[in-house]
């Protein structure tokens, strides 16, 4: 898969996707390769700057094009979930929660795909971040 804007939206979009049931809107409100760079320094991007929509804010989180595919997944799912903690919509809620415990889960690997997973290892609580 190429790490460009388009697939940086994609996986953002998926996220956002596992994310059922919130009480607020949210949603990728922009999305640009980062071109950001020192004047007369050769310049070659490292990440896509994503904007999200949550509720009536906004909060800029990364694709980091430096990262293999599932870690580049597990690191975005982590910036949205510090993003919606830190807004007004999602303050003090735990996002996504633990159908066991009520802690928030908290994204990684396991058996090579992307999910949000209860910290305790309860598996019945795991959900797939699409």
């Amino acid at each position: 898969m190429i790490n460009d804007e388009h697939t940086a939206r994609q996986v953002c979009e998926g996220i956002l996707d596992s994310l059922v049931g919130l009480p607020f809107g949210l949603g990728v409100a922009s999305v640009r390769l980062d071109t950001d760079s020192e004047p007369g320094l050769a310049f070659e991007p490292t990440s896509v700057e994503i904007t999200l929509a949550i509720d009536r804010e906004s909060a800029v989180v990364r694709w980091n094009l430096a990262l293999p595919q599932l870690d580049a997944v597990v690191d975005l799912a982590n910036q949205v979930q510090d993003a919606l903690a830190e807004s007004r919509a999602g303050w003090g809620a735990q996002i996504p929660r633990c159908s066991v415990h009520g802690h928030p889960l908290e994204p990684r690997v396991v058996d090579g795909v992307a999910v949000w997973a209860c910290p305790l290892g309860y598996a019945d609580a795991m959900i797939p971040i699409r």
